[in-house]
């Protein structure tokens, strides 16, 4: 099993923005039954290729590489500031 927020806690102490104009970058795996991909959602300019070395920098397998990238103008997040994961994943439905 893969931690989703392993993923993006590696990528945030490496991506990490200064201010307060909400998260930069969200992890959120593709809706299927069968082998689901990683997918980063990210406002910065990062390459999948960025990610990825990161993610083996910060000591964890190639499991949990990116598989597809998605740059939006802005993370969606709750009243309380926080990641809307599930506005993330219906954004992959589409």
């Amino acid at each position: 099993m893969i931690s989703l927020p392993a993923i993006e806690n590696v990528l945030l102490a490496h991506f990490a923005v200064g201010g307060d104009n909400g998260p930069t970058l969200a992890v959120e795996a593709t809706p299927t039954d069968e082998r689901p991909e990683i997918v980063l959602f990210t406002t910065l300019p990062i390459s999948r290729e960025e990610a990825n070395m990161t993610i083996k920098n910060g000591g964890l397998s190639p499991l949990h590489n990116i598989r597809i990238m998605r740059a939006i103008d802005a993370i969606p997040v709750l009243g309380t500031g926080k990641t809307d994961y599930k506005l993330l994943k219906q954004l992959l439905i589409v």
